[in-house]
């Protein structure tokens, strides 16, 4: 198979005007995608600088809406959500306050959800130490507070 040939810069800015406009994307995806492309280093710091002066890409904006969509739909926990978004590039003050504006309530819902649910699955097993320690590690396997997912574990 033949490598693709590497985009111009405005090929580059077009392809990723495009990405923007069909879903939201942080400056990490974006400079990945042009390095795939074959666009130099300098071309991509003006092309995302040219993206976030257009308000297409704002990273802010991104990790709060990840966080909330990965918490709600996928049940991930703020530990989980938290490394995604850090491999993902975007900045910790961006991820501090996307993790800071999930609701509390919501939160601790879907944490409870996810123990009763394992408990179900468990059967008559989850009343041994063994069914109760499977049920706490999947709640931390899934990004949970290890204090968080203790105290909720009472209350199941």
């Amino acid at each position: 198979m033949k490598a693709a040939k590497p985009l111009t810069p405005q090929q580059a800015l077009d392809r990723a005007k495009i990405l923007c406009n069909r879903a939201e994307h942080c400056s990490g995806e974006i400079l990945t995608k042009l390095s795939r492309w074959g666009v130099s280093a300098s071309d991509s710091a003006k092309i995302i600088d040219l993206l976030i002066d257009q308000r297409l890409i704002d990273d802010r904006r991104f990790a709060a809406l990840y966080a909330r969509d990965k918490m709600e739909y996928l049940g991930w926990g703020r530990r989980k959500i938290a490394m995604s978004l850090y491999v993902k590039r975007v900045a910790k003050t961006h991820i501090t306050e996307a993790l800071d504006s999930l609701d509390e309530d919501i939160y601790r819902r879907r944490l409870l959800e996810l123990m009763r649910r394992k408990k179900n699955s468990l059967g008559p097993e989850a009343e041994t130490y063994d069914g109760r320690t499977k049920i706490y590690r999947h709640a931390l396997s899934r990004g949970f507070e290890a204090a968080l997912a203790a105290q909720l574990m009472r209350e199941i």
